[in-house]
């Protein structure tokens, strides 16, 4: 049987967005109780997207406007 890596980079774990955004992981925490993030517990483990990750580091919560959307989708590409 084939061992599959951890993470297979389709997600952030609750360690990588924390370093990625620059915060505690219990400033994620936080923020994910709060619904400033949008993340899921899947086998014990918080797994972010992409996405919501980028959002939340430019302060855009968990919902975006037209604008905030536009700006986003140019920043990231």
């Amino acid at each position: 049987m084939k061992d599959k890596p951890e993470n297979p980079g389709f997600f952030f774990t609750l360690q990588e967005t924390a370093s990625a955004t620059r915060c505690s992981t219990r400033t994620i925490l936080r923020a994910l109780e709060q619904g400033q993030i949008r993340g899921k517990l899947i086998r014990g483990r918080y797994l972010f997207t992409h996405r919501a990750v980028l959002a939340y580091g430019m302060g855009f919560g968990t919902r975006l406007s037209a604008s905030e959307r536009k700006e986003f989708q140019e920043l990231s590409g």
